[in-house]
């Protein structure tokens, strides 16, 4: 009876330690420049929850508004989304690196970047396009399994943003339809890339505040375009977590002490 029960006993922990090791919590970095700090993100947490993805932390060094949070309370408002930043100055002053190095682990990267290397910077796609690669190697030298989900840009309304530059709304067109196209060619196996078309469907004056960052309609067009894609990295990689657990030497040590703990109940018996 002593076997049986401590065989039982034995076989449970196992159990739970497999459970565990499955559900071990996925670091996310949202990562762009200030549409990153809007209440999508919040939106998107919430939508995963309510899907039963739970085992999952929004990772980054700033805090988004407190509104956010109003409207999905309990939300996880970290991020690295900073204000008037470009792709290109991202690429080129290495701050990508350095954020990614501030966190222990980050196994998914949810980029939105590019309006200010348009609007602001007014760079040639071709150099945006350099520096989306660079930040990506920057991801995979930080994580070479990265989960990466990539979306291209919202539309910006014409009336607002091509007073000072008359190309910028046909820019973003041809930058985000250069993303939809470029994305899926730089995924890999051990490194997926997932794109999000948050270009389609979006309507730069219902759904935003000034033709740009999003209001709450627009706010919940990119939480439920982003949804499908971030679900899959976040699946994807607990399932990597959680055979990289079963494989170190925390899981074969757990492993010997059962083992041993079976082998002293038979020999008690």
């Amino acid at each position: 009876m002593m076997v049986k029960f401590g065989a039982i006993t034995a076989y449970g922990l196992l159990s739970l330690a497999g459970e565990a090791m499955a559900q071990q919590t996925v670091k996310v970095m949202p990562f762009g420049a200030s549409i990153v700090a809007r209440c999508w993100r919040n939106d998107l947490e919430a939508k995963l929850k309510s899907a039963g993805i739970t085992n999952f932390d929004f990772v980054g060094s700033q805090k988004g508004s407190p509104d956010c949070v109003a409207q999905f309370p309990g939300s996880d408002n970290d991020h690295e989304g900073h204000a008037g930043s470009q792709a290109t100055d991202y690429a080129a002053h290495g701050n990508l690196t350095t954020w990614l190095n501030q966190q222990p682990v980050v196994d998914v990267v949810v980029m939105f970047l590019g309006h200010n290397d348009v609007v602001l910077g007014h760079k040639p796609q071709e150099q945006i396009f350099r520096a989306y690669s660079t930040l990506i190697t920057q991801m995979r030298m930080k994580n070479p399994k990265m989960q990466i989900v990539w979306s291209n840009l919202t539309p910006l309304d014409p009336k607002r943003w091509d007073k000072d530059s008359p190309n910028n709304s046909k820019d973003i067109a041809a930058l985000s339809a250069k993303i939809k196209e470029f994305a899926p060619a730089i995924s890999t196996m051990d490194s997926p890339v997932r794109f999000v078309d948050n270009f389609s469907g979006y309507d730069p004056v219902a759904d935003t505040e000034d033709g740009l960052h999003p209001n709450k309609s627009g706010n919940e067009k990119m939480a439920s375009k982003f949804f499908s894609a971030t679900r899959d990295a976040i699946q994807a990689a607990s399932k990597g977590t959680a055979k990289t657990m079963r494989n170190s030497n925390i899981g074969t040590d757990f492993n010997n002490v059962v083992r041993d703990f079976l082998k002293e109940q038979r020999r008690a018996s």
